[in-house]
C-alpha cells in the first residue's frame, strides 16, 4: 500500500505540493490527473525518488520509500518514465528482456517466456525483431510498457504485492490503442498489481480507472471511484470552462 504523509515540495520559495496526504490501495488501476501546474510532475518525481521533499514521506508497505534497498524495490515496483531512454540500439525483444535483469537468477528460458507474454499484452510482439530506435514514438512507449510489466510480471511469492507506476504512458498513442492498453492494464491490475497512472487528460483513462485522484495547485481535491469524483461541479471548478457537464462526466465512466 502506498501512503503519502504530509508531502510538501517547493521550488525555491514556491510550494508545488502542500502537505499532500493520500492512501492508495494495494490493487487496482488508480489514475492521477489534473490541469497543467496541478503538481503531477512534482508528485511523480517525489514518488520516483528524483525529488527530495521539503517534509513528509512516501511510504510503501509501512516503510519510507527512501530507505528501501534498490534491488528489493526493483523486485516490487516497476516504473515507466515519460522520457524515452537513449542508447537502446537493439531489437525490441532485447529491450523488453531488460526488464528481467533483476531476475537474473531465474532460468533464461523463463525470463524469455515472460518477456514474450509482456510483449503480447502490450501489443508489440510483432515488433520483436525490429530495432528499437527505428520505431515510432507510440511504438517505443508500448515496448517500454512491456519492459516494465515484464519486470513485475509474476509475484515472488503467493500473494506478494507488486506496483506498476506509469508517467504519461500514452504519449504518441492513438485513442483506440489507448483504450486497448487501458483495458489490458485494468486486467493486469486485477491479477494482483497496483497500477498508478499519471495522465495529462482525464479521458479516456477515467473510464477504466478503479480510483481517481484529481490534483489542483498541489493539493488533492478529489479521490475516489470515478462515479463519485466525476461531477460537473468538480470538473468545472478544476478545469474551468463550460465544456465539463454532468452528462460528459457520466459518459466518461461508461465508455
Amino acid at each position: 500500500m502506498i501512503r503519502l504523509r504530509n508531502l510538501t515540495v517547493s521550488y525555491g520559495n514556491i510550494p508545488v505540493l502542500n502537505e499532500l496526504s493520500l492512501t492508495l490501495p494495494d490493487q487496482g488501476l488508480a489514475v492521477v490527473a489534473g490541469p497543467e501546474g496541478a503538481g503531477k510532475t512534482s508528485l511523480w518525481r517525489a514518488l520516483h525518488g528524483e525529488l527530495v521533499p521539503d517534509s513528509g514521506d512516501v511510504v510503501l508497505d509501512g516503510c519510507p520509500l527512501r530507505v528501501w534497498p534498490r534491488k528489493k524495490l526493483a523486485l516490487r515496483r516497476a516504473a515507466l518514465e515519460q522520457d524515452i531512454p537513449r542508447g537502446l540500439a537493439c531489437p525490441v525483444r532485447d529491450v523488453v528482456r531488460m526488464g528481467r535483469l533483476v531476475h537474473a537468477g531465474m532460468p533464461s528460458w523463463h525470463n524469455a517466456c515472460i518477456a514474450d507474454q509482456a510483449m503480447a499484452a502490450a501489443g508489440v510482439r510483432d515488433l520483436a525483431g525490429r530495432c528499437f530506435p527505428g520505431l515510432a514514438l507510440g511504438e517505443q512507449r508500448r515496448v517500454l510498457l512491456a519492459q516494465a510489466m515484464a519486470q513485475i510480471w509474476e509475484p515472488l511469492a503467493p500473494g506478494a504485492l507488486r506496483d506498476l507506476w506509469l508517467d504519461e504512458p500514452f504519449l504518441g498513442i492513438d485513442l483506440a490503442a489507448q483504450c486497448r492498453l487501458l483495458g489490458m492494464l485494468k486486467r493486469f491490475a486485477a491479477s494482483g498489481v497496483s497500477v498508478l497512472c499519471f495522465v495529462p487528460d482525464l479521458f479516456p483513462a477515467a473510464a477504466y480507472a478503479d480510483s481517481l485522484v484529481i490534483l489542483r495547485e498541489g493539493e488533492v481535491v478529489a479521490h475516489g471511484a470515478p462515479s463519485q469524483v466525476l461531477t460537473g461541479n468538480l470538473l468545472q471548478s478544476v478545469y474551468g470552462g463550460d465544456s465539463w457537464t454532468p452528462e460528459l462526466a457520466a459518459s466518461g465512466t461508461t465508455m
